[in-house]
C-alpha cells in the first residue's frame, strides 16, 4: 500500500498535472483510489506492461506492472483519453485486497471529507434499501436525513404498501418541519428487484449489451408529491442496477458504465462519481 501511494501519487504529478488520492474503507478493508482529469490513456493493457513508460527516458516500468501483478492486491483502471472519448478525459486507479468480501450492493458519495453534512444517504433494513437525497446542503440537510433514516427503520414496510410508506413519510416530514427528500426504495430479492421512487433520482439498468436510463415520477416528498413510480426487474447475468442523485450526470455515467462495466461494482462506483459528478453532493449506488 505504501508503494502504491508513492507510485500513483508520482503518476498524478508527472502525467496528470495533479489529482487526488482517496483512502477508502470497503467492507472494512483499506483501499486506495487515484483520480484525475489528466490526458488519460488510450490503451490500458499497454500501460500496465513491464517496462512501459510514457516518457522518452529509459524506464524499468515496474510501477503499475508491480501493482497489477501483485498476489494479494487487485488494481482496476478506468481511463478516458481524447482519442477514446469526446466528453471525458482522465483516469481512475483503484487498489484493493483480492479477498475482499462481495456484497449485493455498494455506494459511493462525495464529498468524502465533511461527509457528516451530506444530505445523501443509503440505508438497509432486511431486504429493503432506501436511497435518498435531502434538499439543500449543510447541517440542516444532514439533520433532516438523520430523522428520515430513523423514520425508515421505525416504519413497517409491507408487500405492496410502498405508496402508503411514501405518504406516511410525506406527512412525517411536514409535521416535523424537515427538509424535503427525493428517493428510491429497492426491494432486493434473490431473483428480482422491485424499485419504488419519486423525484430527481436517476435509474440506470445495465444489461449484457446495453444500458438504459429510466425516470421516476416527478415530485418531492414533503412538498409536491403525486405518486410513486415502480419498476420490477428479473435479474440476469451481468445485470446491474444503478441509482444516482442529481449530483451525477446520468448520460456521462452511462458512458462510464458502457466502457468499464467489467470493473467491480466498487471501482465502477468510484469511476462514475469521479467522471460524472457535477454538483457539491454526488452519490451513486450499484446493485448486482
Amino acid at each position: 500500500m505504501e508503494f502504491a501511494v508513492m507510485e500513483l501519487g508520482t503518476n498524478l504529478i508527472k502525467y496528470a498535472s495533479g489529482g487526488e488520492l482517496w483512502f477508502l474503507l470497503i467492507n472494512e478493508k483499506l483501499s486506495l483510489a487515484s483520480v484525475d482529469f489528466g490526458v488519460g490513456a488510450d490503451d490500458i493493457d499497454t500501460i500496465v506492461q513491464r517496462g512501459y513508460s510514457s516518457s522518452t527516458q529509459e524506464s524499468l516500468g515496474l510501477g503499475l506492472y508491480s501493482l497489477v501483478s501483485h498476489d494479494s492486491y487487485m488494481l482496476e483502471i478506468a481511463s478516458f483519453s481524447k482519442q477514446n472519448s469526446s466528453s471525458i478525459t482522465g483516469s481512475v486507479f483503484v487498489l484493493y485486497e483480492k479477498n475482499l468480501e462481495q456484497s449485493s450492493f455498494c455506494s459511493m458519495s462525495l464529498p468524502l471529507y465533511d461527509a457528516m453534512y451530506n444530505g445523501d444517504f443509503l440505508v438497509q433494513k432486511g431486504k429493503y434499501v432506501f436511497f435518498g437525497d435531502v434538499a439543500g446542503h449543510g447541517k440542516k440537510a444532514f439533520l433532516s436525513a438523520s430523522e428520515i433514516i430513523k423514520h425508515f427503520f421505525e416504519s413497517s414496510i409491507g408487500e405492496g404498501q410502498f405508496d402508503a410508506y411514501f405518504q406516511k413519510l410525506h406527512t412525517f416530514i411536514i409535521e416535523n418541519s424537515l427538509r424535503s427528500v427525493v428517493g428510491a426504495l429497492v426491494e432486493c430479492n434473490k431473483d428480482f428487484w422491485r424499485i419504488y421512487g419519486v423525484g430527481n433520482i436517476s435509474l440506470a439498468i445495465k444489461q449484457k449489451n446495453d444500458c438504459t436510463l429510466n425516470a421516476f415520477a416527478q415530485g418531492i416528498v414533503g412538498e409536491t408529491f403525486n405518486h410513486v413510480s415502480s419498476f420490477e426487474l428479473f435479474k440476469e447475468q451481468n445485470m446491474m442496477l444503478i441509482l444516482m442523485t442529481d449530483g451525477i450526470d446520468a448520460k456521462k455515467a452511462i458512458e462510464v458504465v458502457q466502457r468499464f462495466g467489467n470493473l467491480s461494482k466498487e471501482s465502477l462506483a468510484i469511476a462514475i462519481t469521479h467522471f460524472a459528478g457535477v454538483h457539491d453532493d454526488k452519490t451513486v449506488a450499484l446493485f448486482i
